[in-house]
């Protein structure tokens, strides 16, 4: 999905949001599927939606979403963001695993596109986490 955005930076919001060295997106490589869903449930990991990393993951994916063209998605995320200038990007594999087992998301099809709906329970978790992130704005 088209955002307005270059991947520079989406790169500099996502440092804005995570200030740990393994930022919560990622770059599509020509091995990636993030347009299939089976392809997001291969290589289970153990990772938790609890860290700063996956609260930041959230705001980022949903800013990142609100920004969508020609329309603005809500309360969802797609698999996928193609930024201006030609390179996209995608959530981390990781941390989409985790909010899939712990409820927080589902998946969709809009169109064509892989996205990702929010639970209630994702909802309530991408508010806590929105909260949290103004408590630690100096």
């Amino acid at each position: 999905m088209k955002i307005s955005l270059s991947k520079h930076q989406v790169r500099i919001r996502a440092q804005e949001l995570y200030s740990g060295e393994s930022l919560p997106i990622s770059g599509v490589r020509r091995t990636d599927e993030p347009f299939q869903f089976r392809w997001w449930e291969t290589q289970p990991q153990d990772e938790s939606s609890s860290s700063d990393r996956q609260q930041a993951a959230m705001l980022l994916y949903l800013e990142l979403a609100s920004l969508a063209k020609p329309a603005p998605l809500h309360d969802r995320f797609p698999a996928q963001f193609d930024c201006d200038g030609g390179n996209s990007l995608r959530p981390d594999k990781a941390i989409i695993k985790a909010f899939l087992r712990e409820g927080l998301v589902t998946h969709s099809k809009l169109g064509w596109q892989l996205v990702f709906d929010l639970t209630d329970a994702g909802r309530l978790y991408a508010i806590e986490a929105g909260e949290r992130a103004l408590r630690a704005d100096p």
